[in-house]
């Protein structure tokens, strides 16, 4: 059609890829994606609440805003989460005040999301298999406190010096972090987690406007190979959640082959049933209950799109193992 011919040229997008965005969320929503991936991009910032109460937290935040400010960075509130600020302006995240204290970690709101969705408490343990480089590892170990944990793996050496690099920074010692391959099942993590996060590798099409080769190295048949990688993690890994625990499926990809169809599938094949989340969302997703957000998140899930909230794109799932 003439809109892909348009996006593929204006936006210089594979031709395959316009047309899949299109069939599954019509030409205006791909052409804001489109138009959100060329826009600069806030530096997002998850302040470290590990164990404080409610007035400290104010406190906390407050002071490392000031402390920012002064460098003549703008920061913003995120519109999603109170524990998240959005940076313009600013250089090296390293010489930021409160780097080397671990004051706060870079994490893109979207996926802070996944803890909050998860509904993660204290002295909990949380299993996460493609930990690296560590976001989502430790902003777990913020939320199951002193007497949780969180058992870290990744594949390489080096991608778990990322992890514990951002965990000793960041002051959080109820994380071990081991070296393993996700797609091989582990039979000392049976029955561990309360909750089970499968960050699972993907397309990355959700964040094509912080990584812009992306688009350029990846073809239809690398997005088939990984599909069958996600599931390979997915069947090796499934029975790490306790009975009545856990499991959060996310991408950071907008491919509902990657997303919505392996959720499906988890649910057919696997002792899962999806868990509704409108209780776990950011009160700006219940504005509209007609919204195809809030109407997904009643059915376990949510799938934010580039731009549309303002965050990267996104997919999380949560999903309860049944206990018979």
């Amino acid at each position: 059609s003439s809109d892909l011919d348009y996006f593929k040229v204006y936006y210089s997008m594979p031709e395959w890829l316009c047309r899949m965005w299109v069939q599954d969320y019509g030409a205006d929503k791909t052409e804001s994606i489109l138009q959100f991936f060329l826009k600069a991009r806030p530096t997002v910032l998850r302040i470290n609440m590990f164990e404080t109460d409610e007035a400290a937290r104010t406190k906390i935040k407050g002071d490392l805003v000031e402390e920012i400010k002064k460098t003549g960075a703008v920061v913003n509130d995120s519109k999603l989460l109170p524990y998240a600020i959005e940076l313009e302006k600013t250089d090296n995240i390293k010489f930021l005040p409160g780097f080397d204290e671990g004051r706060f970690a870079v994490q893109d709101v979207s996926s802070m999301l996944v803890a909050e969705i998860a509904d993660i408490s204290k002295g909990q343990t949380v299993v996460d298999v493609c930990a690296a480089p560590g976001g989502k590892s430790t902003h777990a170990a913020e939320k199951v406190g002193k007497n949780g944990r969180v058992l870290s793996r990744d594949v390489s050496e080096r991608k778990c010096e990322l992890i514990l690099e951002n965990a000793e920074r960041l002051g959080l010692d109820n994380i071990e972090v081991k070296k393993g391959d996700a797609r091989i099942h582990d039979g000392n993590l049976g029955d561990m987690a309360d909750v089970l996060y499968l960050d699972v590798p993907c397309s990355g099409f959700g964040i094509i406007g912080r990584k812009n080769d992306i688009k350029l190295n990846i073809s239809q048949k690398a997005v088939k190979e990984i599909e069958t990688l996600q599931w390979e993690i997915v069947k090796a890994s499934w029975d790490y959640v306790k009975k009545g625990g856990t499991l959060i499926y996310s991408t950071c990809t907008i491919n509902r082959a990657e997303n919505q169809k392996v959720v499906e599938k988890i649910c057919q094949e696997l002792p899962f049933e999806t868990v509704d989340i409108t209780d776990k969302i950011s009160e700006i997703f219940k504005v509209d209950k007609e919204a195809e957000i809030y109407r997904s998140a009643q059915k376990g899930y949510i799938q934010l799109l580039p731009g549309e909230y303002g965050t990267d794109g996104f997919f999380i799932a949560k999903l309860r193992r049944k206990s018979d």
